[in-house]
């Protein structure tokens, strides 16, 4: 089973609810090798949703390009981003 908590939860905290968990971080603070579950790793080569032949280096690139304002389409250049 998995629980999604929050990171600015303590440990301590974290240990008492879930006596027999493995707590895990995902951010892009994590190290290896939990910090691939991070949407901000840049695995490359992630199929960008309905665009046909268009590819990601991350799942945040994705989510950062796809976004639409009133006054501006989506931006490309933010599926390659990589840092």
């Amino acid at each position: 089973m998995i629980f999604v908590e929050s990171k600015r939860k303590k440990e301590q905290t974290l240990t008492k609810l879930y006596p027999n968990a493995c707590v895990v971080d995902v951010t892009s603070k994590s190290k290896e090798p939990f910090i691939k579950l991070s949407p901000f790793y840049p695995h490359g080569d992630i199929p960008v949703p309905f665009s046909k032949n268009l590819f990601a280096s991350s799942v945040e690139g994705i989510w950062q390009g796809l976004k639409v304002f009133e006054n501006s389409d989506i931006d490309t250049s933010k599926f390659y981003v990589k840092t």
